[in-house]
């Protein structure tokens, strides 16, 4: 799925707005996620990656079209009721990417892939995205 249709089955969707920031994530500051098993990264997602470095000013050191292995820290600040409310994402220096890991982890977030935390007040969650292609 291109990043444009994402971006376009998001706009639908009826959940609220989730910031969405391009930064330094600190994951060693944060406590990890629980595990839950997902199937990422899905062929799609995939292709999309080797279009935006196609298709794109995106040059990442080490990473072609046809052969890269990116690795995309993320933090999700997680309500007491489960939904997210904000999401950061590590600055790759390819604003395409980015933007497309963030529309990724909207897309996790609106399917509910981040659980409650039992607590009374939000809390952050770090993980990584990984995309790759050999």
């Amino acid at each position: 799925m291109s990043a444009i249709a994402m971006a376009a089955m998001l706009m639908m969707s009826p959940a609220a707005e989730i910031r969405v920031d391009v930064g330094e994530v600190r994951t060693n500051a944060l406590p990890p996620l629980r595990r839950v098993e997902r199937s990422l990264p899905t062929p799609a997602m995939v292709d999309e990656v080797e279009r935006i470095l196609a298709e794109t000013q995106c040059r990442l050191p080490g990473q072609t079209p046809r052969r890269f292995d990116i690795d995309v820290p993320y933090a999700v600040l997680v309500e007491p009721d489960g939904a997210a409310s904000r999401v950061v994402v590590s600055e790759l220096g390819c604003p395409e990417l980015e933007s497309y890991a963030g529309l990724v982890v909207l897309e996790m977030a609106r399917r509910g892939e981040f659980m409650r935390t039992g607590e009374n007040k939000a809390r952050w969650f770090a993980s990584t995205l990984n995309f790759n292609l050999e």
